[in-house]
């Protein structure tokens, strides 16, 4: 059974540093997919979309009713002891804290500590439900951590079945207030025996607030390594004696952005990377890394032994960067076949339209499946969508031929004297309202949103038809923007011939009236003008009437016919519409296959120069191995290219299958709109890539950097010396992520420690050592062989048998360093330096400087840094017995210049006497101090260095003192000092005896506290 791991993660740092690692396992790097892992952060867009990630967030009503039910947590705030002087201070952190949940503020840390406590159900929940889920994942028995399987196959009853990884950034103020609870929860519920480390990062020396944070929890975590108590009450409410004897951590592991030879992390590497490849080193190689000597010979660690520096340097062939650089090539090819889906015998797909697509024409059976006929857009078709119905041939003349033949036999009916006057009213009332029983203006005339309706039900004809043609593979995204281009000239055309037409129509019908007005007589309505009218029968009307016919005839063909015109305006629009739609797909997927080709040749490796064999030293001129380096080469890409993604017909199986799947995600229903929008997107090139990345075997890939393992392995054997100075310069190179002190012990020396972590340790590919156990051909073997592998996919079996581990580890450079080997792509050196004294290192020292710096400009308000208010974990780096004292008497004499203590009379003579007393200046608490500065220096040193000095840094943060107030403070602190310089040259007095000057020396660092002199 494998060992399974559970990941916590805390803050920003953690969640990005459980990001990276993820990455690198999707991305078969060869990181153990037997992990369970869960993230506490700050509330934010939900960015992981995962069970797994907690958000905190509280409310300041919720937090000032937690403070009221919590005195525990409500003393972070409480300074003076007024009952009300903790919301303020809170609620100003509060918005602080919400407006920059990962930057450092003085009341961050305590702030994520109070919603802990407020949503601690939810992080109980989010834990127990990992931890199950660990256990579930562990197998029968998880629920005691012991007796896994060891890789080879044996049960070891002191292996642990699964370990738990806490991952943080100590200068994270979300991290710093959830971390040492968290542990403690990890542990009251985690099964007993199970291994929990730690991984901690230190922020870089730029944030000094964070720095400060970083080292007050580090204060805390040293002093739970040293057996010190937990808090008395964690943030839960729960009672910490459960956890009495029970230590925080197995291991701390501990980084910072500087490592051991000065050299700073390059700026575009995140500081959750170097967390990232030491936690997947752990999940690949937990018996390598944890227990080297066995897991049988772990003896108990030793309290301070718990903190480990570390460094790790790897160079690897990159599977990740393989499958970014395959995967691109993939979707270029597919945006090609998207887009125009040309495909030439000798480049495959290729960026331009093929020769028939560019030639292709409207046919006329195809205009009239798509409703663009003539009869179609001239209105006398009709259209199942819109329930409109076909017009009969020839429907307008015979309705007016039915028209006139009616009004002429109403004529019949008249006065012979008033046919005449009849048949122009008849025939004007036919076209006014009896045509069709609406008129012509009512039939010929339809509104806009009528022929908008028809236009919409013609232009989703023509989109179904070209999305299911392009679909299918009838026809390429441009090869439909192109049909749709001549379908807008077809529109246009019409559009333009029926206006002409229309002209045409009125014209003629003007010519008609104009003859009919010659032929009428002139309207007049006298008594003499009706006698004078001529008598005709209807017989003699018929030229006239069939003359009027023909007028209206052609009017009313001028209307259908601007119907026509207008209906084409609006096809034009929509067309106009759904081509810009095309061509926005058309352009988003131009836009895709530039970015997946920039993508892919930025995921290509270095190239290689060319280096010319040195016969005479029998090494090449090219350079070292370096940490970091990716050691496949383009050409071995160049080949792999070809065999998985570029070959004619692996490509067309790929996009065979690549290409209806994409369809499938943009759903059933066709439209280009949709499309358009989706492939805007921010993650529509991601969703196609994933398209493209299944279609890429992880086996395949590893056998790429299979085979660039193996040509190293045959140079190495061809050339021992350049073996020898590859090696040297990873070793080199894997220096731990902390500096320390030149005369220190630890560090840059070989130190032999009984910790089985402690040394260099190296993990080495199977398909290197394949390659090393390979003889090299005589025939052309060295170099020269070792380039052509690196140009060839191998095709070597691995070796029948393997060489023994100890045969291996005489490869190694230094004597005394461990090798191992897996089935990986990297080859891994990391060294692991047990902390005996974290005040030996630099970076710990510059944290205790920063906290000290920023207590001096902040005073009391740097306190909710801390669990307890009360009680102070002991400094990271304790100062000597004398700069204890010498601070102890500077802030006596500032505390007496600034009338912080009082001078009081009583029966024994005048007592130093330090009142505490609340906002309104009611006395809280008074101490005696003793009868002199000396005495009260000597017998009160940790009241006068803690809330004596608070008080006396909050007063001048309060009102800066001027040039006139630091004169008299300074004349002050000279009587002071005369007075115990008198004291001390007096044999009679009882004032405890003082190194000559100690009293000068304090008021010199007095001053410089007083001017905010960082080198106080």
């Amino acid at each position: 059974m494998d060992m399974k791991h559970l990941l916590v993660a805390l803050g920003g740092v953690g969640a990005e540093a459980l990001v990276a690692l993820e990455s690198r396992r999707t991305a078969g790097n060869g990181a153990s997919k037997a992990q369970v892992a869960c993230c506490i952060e700050a509330a934010g867009p939900d960015r992981h979309g995962d069970a797994g990630w907690l958000g905190l967030q509280a409310g300041i009503d919720e937090l000032k009713a937690l403070m009221q039910a919590r005195p525990d947590l409500r003393r972070t705030w409480d300074r003076d002891g007024a009952l009300t002087s903790w919301i303020e201070p809170m609620q100003a952190a509060w918005q602080q804290a919400t407006r920059m949940p990962q930057a450092w503020q003085p009341g961050g840390r305590a702030i994520w500590r109070h919603t802990l406590a407020a949503r601690h159900g939810e992080v109980l929940a989010l834990l127990q439900r990992a931890i199950d889920l660990a256990g579930q994942d562990a197998g029968p028995g998880a629920d005691d951590p012991s007796g896994s399987t060891t890789p080879c196959g044996s049960v070891d009853p002191s292996r642990p079945a699964w370990i738990c990884h806490v991952v943080a950034g100590l200068g994270d103020a979300v991290a710093a207030g959830l971390l040492v609870d968290v542990l403690a929860l990890l542990r009251l519920h985690l099964p007993p025996g199970t291994p929990l480390h730690l991984h901690a990062t230190l922020p870089d020396g730029d944030d000094t607030g964070a720095q400060a944070q970083a080292a007050t929890v580090l204060q805390e975590l040293q002093a739970l390594a040293d057996g010190r108590p937990w808090p008395e009450t964690l943030a839960g409410g729960d009672a910490s004696g459960v956890l009495a004897g029970l230590p925080a951590f197995d291991r701390c592991w501990l980084s910072s952005p500087v490592d051991e030879t000065g050299r700073a992390r390059p700026a575009d590497v995140a500081p959750a990377e170097p967390l990232a490849g030491l936690l997947e080193l752990l999940l690949r190689q937990p018996d390598a890394v944890l227990a080297p000597g066995g897991w049988q010979a772990e003896t108990p660690i030793p309290t301070r032994a718990r903190f480990v520096a570390w460094g790790q340097a790897q160079v690897r062939c990159d599977v990740a960067g393989i499958a970014r650089h395959l995967g691109h090539e993939l979707l270029l090819r597919l945006a090609h076949q998207l887009r125009y889906d040309h495909w030439r015998p000798a480049l495959g797909y290729v960026a331009s339209a093929s020769l028939v697509e560019r030639e292709a024409r409207l046919q006329d059976e195809q205009l009239a499946d798509w409703g663009l006929s003539p009869e179609h857009l001239s209105l006398a078709a009709g259209m199942a969508e819109i329930e409109a119905a076909d017009e009969p041939p020839g429907s307008v003349e015979q309705d007016w031929q039915a028209l006139t033949v009616h009004a002429l036999g109403l004529l019949e009916l008249a006065d012979p004297a008033e046919r005449l006057v009849q048949l122009p009213r008849l025939m004007a009332e036919a076209e006014r309202s009896r045509f069709r029983g609406v008129g012509i203006a009512a039939a010929f005339r339809p509104d806009e949103a009528t022929l908008q309706r028809r236009a919409v039900a013609v232009r989703q004809r023509v989109e179904r038809a070209l999305w299911l043609d392009w679909r299918d593979g009838k026809r390429s995204l441009h090869g439909g923007g192109q049909l749709l281009s001549l379908v807008l000239a077809h529109v246009r055309q019409a559009a333009q011939t029926f206006g002409e037409q229309r002209q045409g129509r009125e014209e003629q019908a003007a010519q008609r009236d104009a003859a009919l007005q010659a032929q009428l007589p002139a309207a007049s309505t006298g008594l003499w003008s009706r006698l004078a009218r001529p008598r005709r029968s209807v017989a003699e009307l018929e030229a006239l009437a069939y003359l009027m016919r023909d007028a209206a005839l052609a009017r009313t063909q001028a209307l259908r016919l601007d119907a026509a015109r207008r209906f084409c305006d609006q096809l034009e629009t929509q067309f106009t519409v759904l081509q810009d739609l095309v061509d926005a797909c058309e352009m988003s997927l131009g836009a895709l296959a530039q970015t997946a080709d920039r993508d892919a040749s930025a995921s290509l490796p270095p190239a290689s120069p060319a280096a010319p064999a040195d016969v005479r030293a029998g090494i090449d001129d090219m350079p070292a191995l370096q940490p970091g380096q990716r050691l496949e080469t383009r050409e071995l890409l160049a080949l792999h290219r070809g065999r998985l993604v570029t070959d004619p017909a692996v490509l067309r199986e790929h996009l065979a299958e690549i290409r209806p799947a994409a369809f499938q995600g943009w759903g059933d229903r066709p439209g280009f709109r949709t499309l358009a929008a989706w492939l805007e997107a921010s993650d529509s090139q991601s969703a196609l890539l994933a398209l493209c990345h299944a279609r890429l075997p992880a086996a395949a890939l590893q056998e790429i950097a299979d085979d660039g393992w193996r040509a190293i392995g045959r140079r190495w054997a061809a050339q021992p010396a350049r073996r020898e100075r590859d090696l040297r310069a990873l070793r080199a190179g894997c220096a731990v992520w902390l500096t320390p002190q030149p005369e220190s012990e630890e560090g840059l020396g070989q130190v032999t420690s009984p910790d089985p972590l402690a040394g260099t340790h190296w993990l080495w590919p199977q398909a290197l050592v394949d390659g090393l156990l390979r003889p090299v051909r005589p025939a052309d073997g060295g170099a020269a062989d070792a380039a052509a592998s690196e140009a060839s996919p191998s095709d070597v079996a691995a070796p029948t048998e393997a060489m023994p581990a100890a045969a291996l580890a005489e490869l190694l450079p230094m004597p005394g360093d461990a090798l191992r080997v897996d089935a990986g792509s990297a080859l891994l050196a990391w060294r692991v330096q047990p902390i005996a004294r974290l005040d030996r290192w630099r970076q710990v020292q510059a944290l205790q400087q920063s906290r000290e710096g920023l207590h001096r400009q902040l005073g009391s308000a740097l306190r909710p840094l801390q669990l307890d208010v009360r009680v102070a974990a002991p400094d990271l780096v304790a100062p000597g017995e004398a700069r204890l004292r010498e601070r102890t008497r500077a802030a006596l004499l500032l505390a007496d210049a600034l009338g912080v203590v009082e001078w009081v009379a009583s029966s024994s003579g005048a007592q130093l006497v330090h009142v505490r007393r609340d906002g309104d200046g009611f006395e809280l608490s008074r101490s005696v101090l003793g009868d002199s500065l000396a005495a009260a220096a000597q017998g009160h040193a940790g009241l006068i260095l803690g809330p004596l000095f608070d008080r006396v840094l909050d007063t001048l943060q309060a009102t800066a003192p001027d040039a006139a107030a630091i004169d008299r403070i300074r004349c002050v602190v000279q009587q002071r000092v005369d007075a115990a310089d008198a004291r001390a040259a007096d044999p009679a007095s009882t004032s405890p005896t003082e190194p000559p000057r100690a009293w000068h020396d304090a008021a010199r660092t007095a001053m410089k506290i007083l001017r905010q002199d960082p080198t106080a």
